[in-house]
């Protein structure tokens, strides 16, 4: 298995889209099904599973598919390193993202104006879920992540910026007959379908909040979601 694999793999394990990998890697999609196989039979578990209309991760393929992205991360971030050797101008900045909404709105203004002051800087993104990116802040694998306050009050040896405040909000429909309330009671989502955020995804207070859902509200009919995928 070669970095030209891995690529190929990531990439189809973000699109979960045979044609949009094809396409994006300049492959014919008898091509990227042979390249799939080759890892799967190498690996010697199923990563993908598959049918006519889509594509989804396996359990196993989302924890190959998290060690290849570091990996793909850490070769990226080497070979910047080495051509930049001779330039003692030029700099490394590896962000860690969990991939939030606040992020998606966010961080690409925070990066053009970042880009701006110190134009020799490169910047590498990683995603993955808030308790990863910890280690990988302690580890230096990141050099700074977005995470919230009450994930990291167990990390003395890292410091936090206080960049926003807010509170929880549930979104709706603009025609569900909840969205014209300005605030909801536990009571009010009863026997409502409810998509929870997967436990790795969750910083403490939110899975706290999420557990008191599940607890104390009747009838509820829920999913829990993760970057990229969603199970019932």
């Amino acid at each position: 298995m070669d970095l030209r694999q891995l690529e190929v793999f990531t990439n189809l394990a973000e699109s979960l889209n045979h044609s949009k990998t094809a396409e994006n890697l300049h492959l014919s999609q008898p091509a990227l099904s042979r390249i799939i196989q080759r890892i799967e039979s190498e690996a010697g578990v199923t990563l993908f599973y598959r049918n006519h209309r889509e594509v989804q991760l396996t359990k196993n393929g989302k924890l190959f598919y998290d060690d290849s992205k570091s990996l793909i991360n850490s070769y990226s971030k080497a070979l910047q390193r080495t051509r930049n050797s001779l330039n003692r101008e030029q700099s490394n900045l590896t962000i860690g993202t969990t991939d939030t909404p606040l992020e998606q709105a966010i961080l690409p203004e925070m990066i053009k104006a970042f880009h701006r002051e110190y134009p020799n800087c490169k910047i590498f993104l990683e995603g993955f879920d808030h308790n990863r990116l910890k280690h990988h802040l302690i580890d230096h694998d990141s050099d700074v992540i977005f995470t919230t306050h009450d994930d990291i009050t167990d990390l003395a040896e890292v410091k936090c910026y206080h960049l926003f405040s807010g509170h929880f909000v549930a979104l709706v429909p603009a025609d569900h007959h909840l969205s014209d309330r300005e605030e909801l009671a536990l009571d009010d989502l009863a026997g409502e379908k409810i998509l929870l955020m997967d436990n790795n995804w969750c910083p403490p207070e939110q899975l706290k909040l999420q557990e008191t859902i599940r607890k104390k509200v009747d009838d509820l009919d829920i999913s829990y979601v993760t970057l990229g995928s969603s199970v019932s």
